[in-house]
């Protein structure tokens, strides 16, 4: 199974309360009302943001509204379900309305569980740059070969951690879907019980003198996009 992952920006003028009430009440109607596009989809999860940062993150507030995530059975489904007709006569009319998709950003993933666990609904969403130098091929060893290890083997920080998943791109486009060229590799998602937790976990000693520092081996920190979420599901388990 691979992941679409869409890191959301909404449309300019667009309020952040109107965006996050339209894209959960209205859009997401919208596309479970397509027999069409819904018979390729086998989950679909909307992550709303609620903090654009993490307290103490050398990364810039994040630009995005949320992170849309849509679970396909392989790569082909995912380009069949984008050209379906219906798709294109009744769903992309509608993201236009809410979202600015030339500002979004997307990319199709292969999910790595690294920790199991329960998802709850608040979850830190980090959209990753590798560092200037570092091939891709490289990136992706190091973020699941040993940054993944890294990151279990520190229990002041893991004791936070409710659920850890690894989503590595494997393909930056879709044919047709107008959004922005891809930004990111990755993304590393972290479930936690609260939005306090996500604070704690991140200003732990022993997360700054070890992950920390291990983030730096790999990661362009600055062009990383951070963010706080609340998960919302929409379709499927």
């Amino acid at each position: 199974m691979v992941k679409l992952a869409i890191c959301v920006k909404r449309k300019a003028g667009m309020s952040a309360p109107d965006f996050h009430r339209y894209w959960r009440e209205v859009h997401a109607s919208v596309v479970k009302s397509v027999p069409e596009f819904m018979r390729h989809l086998r989950k679909y999860v909307q992550s709303h943001t609620v903090s654009e940062a993490v307290p103490g993150f050398p990364a810039e507030p994040s630009q995005y509204d949320g992170l849309a995530e849509l679970w396909f059975d392989n790569l082909e489904d995912v380009g069949k379900a984008f050209r379906e007709p219906r798709y294109m006569e009744i769903i992309r009319p509608d993201e236009g309305k809410f979202a600015d998709l030339a500002g979004s950003t997307l990319f199709v993933a292969e999910e790595i569980v690294m920790h199991p666990g329960k998802a709850t609904p608040i979850k830190l969403i980090g959209a990753l740059k590798p560092k200037a130098g570092m091939s891709v091929p490289d990136f992706h060893a190091y973020w699941k070969g040993t940054h993944g290890t890294v990151v279990k083997s520190v229990p002041e920080f893991m004791r936070h951690v409710r659920k850890y998943v690894q989503s590595h791109a494997i393909a930056g486009s879709i044919p047709g879907f107008p959004a922005g060229p891809q930004m990111f590799e990755g993304v590393a998602e972290l479930w936690f019980d609260s939005v306090e937790e996500v604070g704690k976990a991140f200003n732990e000693q022993r997360y700054l003198e070890i992950i920390r520092a291990d983030e730096k081996k790999f990661l362009d920190l600055a062009g990383c996009s951070i963010f706080v979420a609340e998960e919302v599901p929409i379709h499927g388990n």
